[in-house]
C-alpha cells in the first residue's frame, strides 16, 4: 500500500501480488478498475476480486490512508499604532517552512516574526503566510493588519511677565491620528483633562494625547518661564510722635520685576518717588508698579503713642473634605484702642472676629482698632492636601452579549482608608468589579472623613457579529459553477472563515459550487463566532419541444412550428437554422421540410430540437393543364401535371370522346403524354380528349377534358 501524501490528493497506490491458482488472472476492484495494480487513487478502502483461468476467485482488501488536512493560521497583535512593533503569529507548529509576505516587499521565514518599527516602517495591509510540512504539503492563511497614525502634537506658550502670578498659558494643536482626543496633563494644573491650559504658574508641564485608536503622543518639559517677581520694602518710616498728629512718613523702594518703578499711596496718583509724608496714624498701602505694569502692595502702619495692638486665635475648626468650605476661626483683639474690627484675607471689616465657611489653607485675620492701628493674626485651617479622586481602568467585553467585562478603581487624595461600592447587582464592595455585561457603572468611594466621590465607567462590547452571504446560483441545471461570498459585521477583526465544504475552505469567497446548502463559521480576533447559511440553487432543466403544422402541398407554405420552452432562466433567445435568422417562438409560412432550432436562456444554457413540416396532399395540390400543343416547338408539347410526383401510385388513362383508350401510364411524372397514340409515334388529331386520374390513395378518381391543338 502506498498512502496518500497530502490530504485530498490522488497519490495513493496499491501493488497486488497473486500466487497460486491458474494464470492468467482477471481483476475487479471496488472502484471499477480491472488492472492488477491501482495507481493515483484517493484515500479509502479498496477490495479486489481475483479470478483465475479456472474461474476460481478470491478477494483481498487494503486501506490507503492520508494525513489530516493541513490548515494554516495567521494572526497579529494589530491594529497597532505607528512606532509600535508588529507581532505576527503563524501556525500550526512544527512546519518545515514558514514563508510570510506582506506590504512594501515584507518577507520573513520565521513562524512568528516581529516587525520592529526601528528596523522598517510597518505598513497596513494583508500579510500572507504559506507553510510546508514534512510531506511537502502546503497551506496558506492571511491576516489583515491596520497600522494607525499617531497624533502629532505642537504647542504655543505664553510666559509670565509678572513674577509670582498664574498668568501663563499653553495652547495645544493636534494633527493626524483619529479624534476625539483625550488629554492628560502633569504639572501645576487644576484640570488635567482639558486641551489647553490657562492661568497656570511658572513651571514644567507635560501633556499626553491619546486618540480614538489608543495611539498616544507626548510633549514633555514645556517650561513656562516668569520674569523676576516684583517686590517692595519699607526703607524708612517715621511714626506720629503725638497722638492725633500728622508728622508720620514712609519711604518704599521697589525691587525685582522690570525697572523703572512708580509708586502710589492708597488710591492716589502714581509718582516716581516712593517717599510719602504728612501722614496720620493708621494703615496705608503703597503700591509699587514696574515697567510691565506689574504691581506689588506694601502695607504700612503709622502708629502713634499708646499700648500696641495684638490679637490671638481663640478657636478654629478644620476642613474634612478637600475643596469644602467648612472651616471656621475666631480671633480676639488685645490692647490697642477699642472697639476692634476684623477682616480675613483682605475682605471687608466686621465687628466680630468669627469667620465661617473657610477653605483649608493659610488665612490672615487683620484686627483694626479705633486708631486704625492693625495687627495680623496668621491662621492655618487644616484639611486634606489633595482632592479625593478615582482613576478607573477597564476591560471591555470580548464577545457581544457576554459578561466578561471588568473595571478597577484606584482612589487617591482625601484621607485614607477608602471604602468602595459599585452599583452592580449584587453590589460589589472592593476596588474591582468583575463579571460585567455591557453598560455604564458607577463606583462610589468614601474616605476616612466620610468624604464621598464617584466616577463612571462604560463597559463596551463589540457589535453583534452577523454574517451576510451573497451568492451566485448555478447557471445551468447540473453545473457546478455556483459561488458564495461571506461578509461580516460586528465583532473584532481580523476574521477567519471555515466552510462546510469538502475539502474545507477558509476564504471569504468560495466558488465552483454544486447546488445545495452551505454554512460558514466566522471567528473574530477574540474567538467569537457567528454562522451564516446559504443555499445555492439551480434552474430547472432547459427543455424545448416543437409541434409542427403541415403544409397543404409540397410547394406551398401553409406549414408552421410552435415551440414549448420550459425551465432555464428567461428571457430566452431562439435561433432557427432555417428560415435563417428567425427568433420567433412560433413561425409560420413554412414549406414542407426539417427545421432545427437552438434555444438559449439568460444564463447561456442551451437546448435544441428539430421538427418536420409535412404536407397534407389532395387533388388541390395538382395543377392539371387542359390544353397541349404538341407541335415540337418546345413549348407546351407535353401534358405535365404539377405535383403529381407526390402520388407515386397515381395512374392516368386518356380516352377519345368515343371512349377509345389512347394513353395509359402509372408514371406520369416520368412519362407525360405528348399527344401520341400510346407513344407509338402516331399523333392524335386536334380534338378534345377525356382523362381519368386515379391517385390510388383511397380518394375518388378525378376526370376532366384535355384539348390537343396542332
Amino acid at each position: 500500500m502506498t498512502n496518500v501524501k497530502c490530504f485530498g490528493e490522488t497519490t495513493g497506490a496499491v501493488n497486488l501480488t497473486v500466487t497460486g491458482g491458474t494464470a492468467p488472472y482477471t481483476y475487479l476492484w471496488s472502484n471499477g478498475a480491472t488492472t492488477e495494480d491501482l495507481v493515483n487513487v484517493i484515500a479509502g478502502v479498496y477490495t479486489v476480486t481475483i479470478s483465475d483461468a479456472s474461474l476460481c476467485t478470491t478477494t483481498a482488501t487494503g486501506t490507503v490512508t492520508e494525513p489530516a488536512e493541513l490548515i494554516a493560521t495567521a494572526g497579529s497583535n494589530g491594529p497597532v499604532c505607528e512606532g509600535i512593533e508588529l507581532s505576527l503569529t503563524g501556525g500550526p507548529d512544527g512546519m518545515v517552512t514558514y514563508s510570510w509576505t506582506g506590504p512594501d516587499g515584507f518577507i520573513s521565514s520565521l513562524q512568528n516574526p516581529v516587525v520592529s518599527s526601528a528596523a522598517t516602517q510597518i505598513m497596513s495591509g494583508l500579510y500572507i503566510l504559506n507553510i510546508t510540512d514534512g510531506n511537502g504539503c502546503t497551506s496558506s492563511a492571511s491576516v489583515d493588519v491596520i497600522v494607525n497614525e499617531i497624533p502629532v502634537v505642537t504647542f504655543a506658550q505664553t510666559n509670565i511677565i509678572c513674577g509670582g502670578t498664574s498668568t501663563g498659558a499653553i495652547d495645544i494643536t493636534v494633527s493626524g491620528g483619529s479624534g476625539p482626543f483625550v488629554y492628560l496633563w502633569t504639572g501645576s494644573v487644576t484640570d488635567t483633562a482639558v486641551e489647553d491650559q490657562v492661568n497656570i504658574p511658572a513651571g514644567s508641564y507635560t501633556v499626553t494625547v491619546t486618540d480614538a485608536n489608543s495611539c498616544t503622543s507626548a510633549l514633555s518639559s514645556i517650561v513656562i518661564t516668569e520674569l523676576p517677581s516684583l517686590s517692595g520694602s519699607i526703607t524708612s518710616q517715621t511714626n506720629v510722635t503725638v497722638a492725633g498728629g500728622n508728622d508720620g512718613s514712609v519711604t518704599v523702594d521697589g525691587s525685582g520685576g522690570t525697572p523703572p518703578y512708580m509708586y502710589r499711596l492708597d488710591a492716589g496718583p502714581m509718582q516716581a518717588s516712593g517717599a510719602f509724608s504728612n501722614l496720620t496714624a493708621g494703615p496705608y498701602t503703597v503700591t509699587v508698579q514696574d515697567a510691565n505694569l506689574c504691581e506689588y502692595p506694601v502695607n504700612v502702619i503709622i502708629t502713634q503713642p499708646g499700648f500696641p495692638l495684638s490679637g490671638k486665635v481663640t478657636s478654629q475648626t478644620e476642613v474634612l473634605c478637600y475643596g469644602d468650605a467648612t472651616g471656621s476661626v475666631t480671633v480676639t483683639g488685645i490692647e490697642g484702642e477699642e472697639p476692634y474690627e476684623y477682616n480675613i484675607d483682605g475682605g471687608a471689616f466686621q465687628p466680630t472676629g468669627t469667620f465661617n465657611l473657610l477653605t483649608a489653607g493659610p488665612h490672615i485675620v487683620t484686627i483694626r482698632d479705633a486708631l486704625l492701628n492693625t495687627f495680623n493674626v496668621d491662621v492655618l485651617i487644616a484639611g486634606p492636601s489633595f482632592p479625593l479622586i478615582i482613576t478607573i481602568t477597564q476591560n471591555d467585553i470580548i464577545c457581544a452579549g457576554g459578561n466578561t467585562g471588568s473595571a478597577s478603581a484606584i482612589a487617591a487624595g482625601g484621607t485614607e482608608p477608602y471604602s468602595y461600592s459599585w452599583n452592580t447587582t449584587p453590589v460589589q464592595t472592593g476596588p474591582d468589579a468583575i463579571g460585567l455585561i455591557a453598560g455604564t457603572y458607577t463606583v462610589t468611594v468614601t474616605d476616612a472623613n466620610g468624604c464621598v466621590t464617584s466616577a463612571e465607567v462604560t463597559i463596551t462590547e463589540p457589535e453583534q457579529m452577523a454574517v451576510a452571504i451573497l451568492k451566485n446560483d448555478v447557471l445551468c441545471n447540473g453545473d457546478e459553477n455556483g459561488s458564495a461570498a461571506a461578509s461580516v459585521q460586528g465583532g473584532t477583526g481580523p476574521y477567519t472563515y471555515l466552510w462546510n465544504t469538502t475539502p474545507v475552505r477558509t476564504t471569504p469567497t468560495i466558488d465552483n459550487l454544486a447546488p445545495g446548502t452551505y454554512s460558514v463559521t466566522v471567528t473574530d480576533a477574540n474567538g467569537c463566532t457567528a454562522t451564516g447559511n446559504v443555499t445555492i440553487g439551480e434552474p430547472a432543466p432547459l427543455t424545448v419541444s416543437a409541434t409542427a403544422t403541415d403544409a397543404l402541398c409540397p410547394d406551398t407554405d401553409e406549414g408552421g412550428i410552435e415551440l414549448l420552452i420550459n425551465g432555464g432562466v428567461q428571457p430566452y433567445s431562439i435561433t432557427w437554422s432555417n428560415p435563417g435568422g428567425s427568433s420567433a417562438q412560433k413561425i409560420t409560412g413554412l414549406r414542407p421540410g426539417t427545421y432545427t432550432v437552438v434555444v438559449s436562456d439568460a444564463n447561456g444554457c442551451r437546448a435544441s430540437t428539430s421538427a418536420d413540416v409535412g404536407y397534407e396532399g389532395s387533388y388541390g395540390c395538382l395543377t392539371i393543364p387542359d390544353i397541349i400543343t404538341p407541335n415540337g416547338d418546345g413549348h407546351n408539347d407535353e401534358w405535365i401535371i404539377r405535383n403529381i410526383d407526390i402520388y407515386p401510385e397515381a395512374e392516368v388513362l386518356i380516352y377519345t370522346r368515343w371512349g377509345r383508350l389512347v394513353y395509359r401510364t402509372k408514371n406520369i411524372s416520368e412519362n407525360p403524354w405528348n399527344g401520341q397514340y400510346r407513344n407509338s409515334g402516331d399523333m392524335m388529331p386536334t380534338d378534345s380528349y377525356h382523362y381519368i386520374l386515379h391517385l390510388n390513395d383511397g380518394s375518388k378518381p378525378k376526370s376532366g377534358v384535355i384539348s390537343v391543338i396542332r
